[in-house]
């Protein structure tokens, strides 16, 4: 029996192992090989609306999104170079500022000035992470002023879990 045999669409002779198998072709898988199936297959996603729909609603399953979870916590532990540290570290922090971004993006929140100088330069500054859209806004120098440890670098060292 054949080892390998060459991909009907790049002509590319490849082991049978990256070839889907299919039980009713004669040696037990497709012609194309699986990089040129994915590669078919996203652009037919690309290019039918159809497709894209129905993409989309699969990904809300409560399957699908447990999966996604499960993805993004493995690859934070497999780049943790890649990581903001304080992300992963404050989880709540983190909510509160996507909140203050989503918000100034839709128009539900507008920037002020500084409370203290008036700079039109300002950054969100919250007493609260718990309410997240109840914000002061302070330029960077007040802001920095409230938390003075900001410039300390971090440690090396810090593991993810």
């Amino acid at each position: 029996m054949r080892m390998e045999k060459p991909c009907i669409e790049c002509k590319v002779v490849k082991p049978l192992s990256e070839y889907y198998k299919h039980p009713q072709m004669a040696d037990g898988t497709v012609g194309v090989c699986k990089e040129c199936h994915k590669a078919r297959m996203i652009k037919r996603s690309r290019n039918n609306p159809a497709v894209q729909a129905y993409e989309r609603e699969r990904a809300k399953t409560p399957k699908r999104r447990e999966l996604n979870k499960r993805i993004q916590k493995q690859w934070l532990i497999d780049n943790p170079e890649k990581v903001n540290i304080d992300r992963v570290r404050n989880p709540h922090k983190y909510r509160a500022r996507m909140a203050v971004g989503n918000a100034l993006r839709s128009g539900l929140l507008v920037k002020g000035e500084c409370e203290v100088c008036g700079s039109s330069k300002v950054t969100a500054h919250h007493a609260d992470y718990d309410k997240p859209l109840e914000v002061v806004w302070l330029c960077h120098q007040h802001h920095s002023d409230l938390h003075p440890k900001w410039h300390r670098p971090y440690i090396e060292g810090i593991t993810i879990s």
